[in-house]
């Protein structure tokens, strides 16, 4: 009877022994040590750090608890990762990477390509892809995926739990007077910041009623000035509320509130934030004057400049007459004075 207890809990031993062999090996067998940390925007943040010649068609996954990675089947029928990173490429950078990935290439249009040949795993996140982890409980693992020799895992599994998330809208003046609207925590692909005049209601299944807009797209945190590095992607619903009627101006004066809506859910996602555009309006061209054109005015010649020429003509007749006298007076003398000398 002892001999089969025996027998029984070495089996069961071995047993747990090759079940968990894969994450309970010794650090020598594993080349590479991930750290993971998350931060308060629904971020989080990768490092790995070790042997770099183990690197080649090796990445690190993440993956949910409960998650179970068979390495024995083909790589596309083990378990699809949340999201996956090629480790060099980690490895060379000090700052890691970051999840949800933030950057330029990172648009709604990348990741709508992208759902043709990646599974994502909409069922833990919170809105679409390349939206943050839902709260619960996830691991980081690497692996290597080899071409002839088998899959095999290169790092002990780092477990971390997500919580909620801090999101925010802030607005404030800059010294140029004009305003920078910063997010943080919108990710999804599918927001907006939208600009209001105060009085206006959001209706966010619609832009109508706006004065900008603009998408703040995939980035952990997103800040946007306006009217100086307003960028090519506001959007200009209202024109009267803007200087001259004309996109890219400054707003006119007033009391306004900026609101982030979801485009695809249609729904308002922050508190309205309050700001006010001070300063004096610029004139408005009066309508009459653009539209019928004006005569100019017809004015009279001035009396006096005649006047000085009339004067000018007579001093010069009078000058005239006075000379031809003289010279006939002159003329006379001289025929006289010859007369009376041929007597």
């Amino acid at each position: 009877m002892i001999m089969r207890k025996t027998v029984l809990l070495s089996l069961c031993g071995a047993l747990l022994l090759v079940l968990l062999r894969p994450f309970h090996a010794s650090a020598e067998e594993y080349p590479i040590t991930l750290s993971v940390s998350v931060k308060n925007d629904g971020s989080v943040q990768i490092k790995a750090e070790g042997d770099k010649t183990v690197t080649h068609r090796a990445v690190i996954s993440i993956y949910r608890e409960g998650d179970i990675i068979d390495l024995s089947l083909p790589e596309n029928e083990q378990t699809a990762p949340i999201t996956g990173y090629d480790l060099l490429g980690i490895m060379l950078d000090d700052e890691g990477a970051f999840y949800p990935n933030s950057g330029e290439a990172y648009t709604r249009k990348f990741y709508q390509e992208m759902e043709s040949w990646w599974r994502f795993r909409l069922d833990v996140l919170t809105d679409g892809p390349n939206s943050p982890l839902k709260p619960g409980k996830y691991f980081a693992v690497a692996i290597y995926h080899g071409e002839v020799d088998p899959d095999r895992f290169l790092s002990e599994p780092v477990a971390f739990e997500m919580g909620d998330w801090e999101r925010s809208l802030k607005v404030e003046q800059e010294e140029n007077g004009s305003f920078a609207f910063e997010t943080k925590g919108f990710f999804g692909g599918c927001c907006s910041v939208r600009v209001y005049l105060q009085g206006k209601e959001c209706d966010p299944t619609t832009n109508k009623g706006s004065v900008l807009s603009w998408p703040i797209d995939f980035t952990l945190e997103s800040r946007k000035t306006y009217p100086e590095g307003c960028g090519k992607d506001v959007g200009y619903h209202d024109l009267s509320a803007l200087k001259g009627g004309i996109p890219t101006r400054p707003l006119k004066s007033g009391n306004y509130y900026a609101i982030v809506v979801d485009e695809e859910k249609d729904q308002v996602l922050t508190d309205p934030v309050a700001f006010e555009v001070s300063g004096e309006e610029e004139p408005s061209p009066a309508p009459s004057s653009a539209a019928t054109p004006t005569k100019a005015p017809i004015t009279e010649p001035s009396a006096e400049p005649a006047d000085q020429e009339n004067s000018t003509n007579g001093n010069l007749i009078l000058s005239l007459c006075i000379g031809a006298a003289v010279l006939v007076v002159v003329i006379v003398v001289i025929v006289f004075a010859v007369k009376r000398k041929r007597k």
